[in-house]
C-alpha cells in the first residue's frame, strides 16, 4: 500500500508519485515501476528501463531514458515521454503517455 493511501489530507499527484512502487493493474504487463525522487525505474522480465524524471507540472513529467536492459527493446538512450496522471483514484492512479 502506497504511504500516502489513507490520509486525511488531499495529496497532489507529485507528492503521490514521487516515492513509491506501482504495478500495472492489466494483467498483461507483468512489470511494475519503482519511482524514487527524479528515477523512475520499470522493470519486467526481461530487463528494465531506467528514466530521468522532470516534473512539468503537479500532474505531469517528462521522462527521459537514461539505461535499458529490455531484451530486444526499440527504445534507444534518451528517448522521452510525457505523463499526464489524470487522477488518483484510492491507492492507484490513472495516466497516459
Amino acid at each position: 500500500i502506497h504511504p500516502l493511501y489513507g490520509q486525511d489530507k488531499e495529496v497532489t499527484c507529485k507528492e503521490f508519485v514521487t516515492n513509491g512502487v506501482f504495478k500495472y493493474k492489466d494483467s498483461k504487463f507483468k512489470g511494475s515501476i519503482n519511482i524514487s525522487n527524479d528515477k523512475h525505474i520499470e522493470c519486467f522480465d526481461n530487463g528494465c528501463i531506467t528514466s530521468k524524471i522532470k516534473w512539468l507540472s503537479d500532474c505531469s513529467y517528462e521522462m527521459t531514458i537514461i539505461k535499458n536492459t529490455i531484451v530486444n527493446s526499440s527504445l534507444p538512450k534518451k528517448s522521452m515521454a510525457i505523463i499526464q496522471i489524470n487522477s488518483i483514484e484510492g491507492n492507484g492512479l490513472r495516466y497516459y503517455f
